[in-house]
């Protein structure tokens, strides 16, 4: 009776995987059809059918999480495909679903379908509307498949999804020059610390044999001889977690990325995106009980990253750079948290803090009008000799302060610059961009 029940749960759990991941899937070709097409859909007609697929995909998210949770204590629901692109090349792709992903997928589309109602009055009419959802849709697909892929490459796949849809949505005000330097900022911290996941994936699959992330945990005891890789992995995933939750040095550009629109601040920087590498290293969290340093690592840069954004946020002068560097803090202390080996409450904290920092992202604009109503009857106290004291005595600390301590000119001269430069260089020497230079120029 007992396997019978827990074939069904089974079987409910994977079609609930399939309508869940299809959902996003069909939400993206929603919106790029009509463009690849080239044919003209109203912006009701598309909300309406994003809609519909946001809740189909929320309810079999609690489908989901319904049939793990009633499972046997510690049973993971799995379910995995064979690709093989060439004959020497064999690809396994599947998800792995327990309760911690199962909390995050009921999470991820909770507030994504938050975000996108609040998004449907927000950008009503925008020019940019059907690439802000094609894009929300996008980062929605990227988050599934980072949270329940039980091997590297759909791991991988919804990282980089994730990295690439919030570049484009900090750019999203394409049409001033500002966003779109500031989202180059981002892209190349992504790409910097994405090099660390990769040679961390490399490290960890030869140490232990085997890509399945399922397995990690089981084969991480036989793979003590392996000793030095292991920790040289963990510091690679650890410097691949610097990118994504905005942690020193490469934290520049989480200021930066408020140029977006609120929604996708809200979603992003509050809620999914910047708890990426935390999920990454609760999920590592068997590694990381091997590789010392990695742990120490996470504790000097969680603990000199909170108190940066302590510092920093309390002189920002607009309310989103306040709660990004808020959200940096928190991150920070979530890898301590993860550090000092405490990962079930790292992952509370994750969930707590993306539900209340949505709400503050979506109610800032609503916050700043209620504050300019409310000035007028706000006291206001005279400046006395000795508060004016006290206020030049403690300038230069402000100015450092409000100037990020100078760490945007020293990632702009060491990071930014360097790669704009490879880029342009690169770009000369591709054939190909030359005679597009050319066919441009015969064109005018």
């Amino acid at each position: 009776m007992f396997s019978d029940l827990a074939s069904s749960l089974s079987v409910i759990a994977v079609i609930a995987a399939g309508i869940l991941i299809g959902s996003s899937l069909v939400g993206v070709l929603s919106i790029a059809g009509p463009w690849l097409l080239m044919r003209e859909v109203s912006e009701a007609s598309r909300l309406r059918v994003l809609f519909y697929l946001q809740l189909a995909g929320w309810l079999a998210s609690l489908v989901l999480a319904a049939c793990v949770f009633e499972s046997e204590s510690g049973q993971r629901m799995a379910a995995s495909i064979h690709w093989r692109p060439a004959e020497a090349v064999e690809l396994e792709l599947g998800v792995v679903i327990d309760g911690l992903a199962a909390s995050l997928l009921v999470g991820i589309t909770s507030l994504t379908g938050i975000v996108q109602h609040f998004s449907f009055r927000y950008l009503h009419r925008d020019g940019g509307n059907a690439r802000f959802f094609f894009l929300l849709e996008l980062f929605q697909l990227g988050m599934i498949l980072l949270v329940s892929a039980s091997h590297l490459v759909g791991l991988i796949a919804g990282w980089e999804l994730v990295g690439l849809s919030s570049t484009f949505l900090i750019a999203y005000f394409q049409e001033r020059r500002v966003p779109v330097e500031n989202a180059m900022v981002a892209f190349v911290s992504y790409r910097l610390c994405d090099v660390g996941l990769v040679l961390g994936s490399a490290l960890l699959v030869h140490a232990l044999g085997s890509s399945s992330i399922a397995d990690w945990p089981t084969l991480m005891d036989s793979a003590r001889l392996h000793a030095f890789e292991l920790e040289l992995a963990g510091i690679c995933f650890v410097v691949a977690t610097l990118g994504k939750s905005a942690q020193l040095p490469a934290s520049s550009w989480l200021p930066r990325a408020m140029e977006g629109p609120t929604p996708s601040s809200a979603i992003f920087y509050g809620a999914l995106s910047i708890h990426a590498g935390v999920y990454l290293l609760i999920r590592l969290q068997p590694l990381l009980a091997v590789a010392v340093s990695a742990r120490v690592l996470l504790l000097i840069v969680g603990g000199v990253t909170a108190l940066y954004a302590a510092f920093v946020g309390r002189v920002e002068a607009d309310v989103k750079s306040r709660l990004a560097h808020a959200s940096m803090a928190q991150a920070g202390f979530m890898l301590i948290e993860i550090g000092l080996g405490l990962s079930t409450l790292a992952a509370w904290h994750l969930g707590a803090h993306a539900c209340w920092r949505t709400w503050q992202f979506l109610r800032a604009p609503s916050a700043l009008h209620d504050a300019h109503r409310a000035h007028p009857f706000l006291s206001h106290t005279h400046e006395t000799e000795a508060s004016a004291g006290r206020a030049s005595a403690t300038v230069r600390w402000y100015a450092l302060r409000l100037d990020h301590f100078g760490l945007d000119e020293v990632v702009s001269r060491v990071l930014i610059r360097p790669a704009r430069n490879l880029a342009e260089l690169l770009q000369q020497l591709d054939p190909w961009s030359d005679r597009a230079r050319r066919a441009a120029r015969g064109t005018r």
